[in-house]
């Protein structure tokens, strides 16, 4: 953002909502987005707070759900330096939250498989089956895949040459069940 008169440019608004520059012109031109001045004065003193605060502050911002937090955290902390550390009591409550709610994502997936398999029996041999609005595919897919496991067996010195290693830190709460 340009920080000497806090106007957005068409792209950086492109970025923040996350469409083309054709379709953000043409939801400007057809009136579907309207200037909303409180909004915008808004958004300027949450960057003005967030640049005081967090860039020229030093301080780290709330974490979020956004890849872009996900990134940074990989990014900032990628090596572990292998310790232990006592966490604040707040924590519990979001480790039982995280919990709560992976068992309620772990839920809502078998319910939609099983909605699926029901779909798929609806359609049995049949690729596409229409409903009312909805329009069902359940299509052949072909692919081919290199057999690596059988590669690097037949062919060790072959593989050790090409192989690229990555490292990255797993996340995992254990703990809690009641």
């Amino acid at each position: 953002m340009n920080r000497d008169d806090e106007i957005l440019t068409l792209n950086e608004a492109c970025k923040l909502l996350r469409v083309s520059r054709p379709t953000l012109v043409k939801l400007l031109n057809k009136g579907i987005i309207e200037r909303d001045d409180e909004m915008i004065a808004d958004i300027i003193e949450m960057e003005r707070r967030f640049w005081e605060e967090n860039v020229l502050g030093g301080k780290e911002p709330e974490c979020d759900g956004s890849a872009a937090t996900a990134e940074w955290l990989a990014e900032r902390y990628s090596e572990s330096n292998g310790e232990s550390v006592e966490l604040p009591d707040e924590t519990i409550a979001i480790c039982e939250e995280y919990n709560d709610l992976s068992e309620q994502i772990e839920s809502l997936s078998a319910e939609k498989d099983a909605l699926s398999n029901r779909l798929k029996s609806m359609l049995k041999e049949n690729e596409t089956g229409l409903a009312g609005r909805f329009r069902i595919s359940w299509k052949s897919v072909s692919s081919s895949r290199f057999d690596s496991t059988k590669f690097k067996a037949d062919n060790p010195e072959l593989y050790g040459k090409y192989v690229k290693k990555s490292s990255y830190r797993r996340f995992g709460i254990t703990g809690g069940a009641t």
